[in-house]
């Protein structure tokens, strides 16, 4: 987050930084807790969703920290995946609906036991 940033904003922002997609909104998903002893190294990650129009082609922005974007079935990620996200896909997280999510509502399932902020209707903050 950059100084005074919201996280719709910085997503938004991050989002055309890294791939020339420019969001019209985003929105909370998902906030994952990772330890990670191993690497020394303790996340919080906010994980957000995004609504852009559907001609937008991703682009190879910073090829320094990535090796390119493409677009995977949710339950088919590729290996290696950001340890968040690989966790998130693989705890059996669903995703909202294209239409809840154009909608400005998300209601993602999370599994029984799985501790994890999600489901935010955001048509009503």
């Amino acid at each position: 987050l950059e100084m005074g940033e919201t996280w719709e904003q910085c997503a938004i922002r991050e989002c055309e930084e890294e791939t020339g997609i420019v969001l019209e909104r985003a929105q909370f998903l998902a906030v994952t807790n990772d330890h990670m002893p191993e690497d020394g190294k303790h996340y919080v990650t906010i994980i957000m969703i995004g609504v852009c129009a559907s001609d937008q082609v991703a682009k190879l922005m910073e090829p320094e920290k990535c090796e390119g974007w493409s677009w995977e079935d949710w339950g088919k990620m590729p290996s290696p995946l950001f340890h968040p996200l690989s966790k998130l896909v693989r705890s059996g997280f669903e995703l909202p609906s294209s239409e809840q999510v154009k909608q400005g509502n998300v209601f993602a399932r999370t599994p029984p036991g799985l501790r994890m902020g999600c489901g935010i209707d955001l048509s009503t903050v």
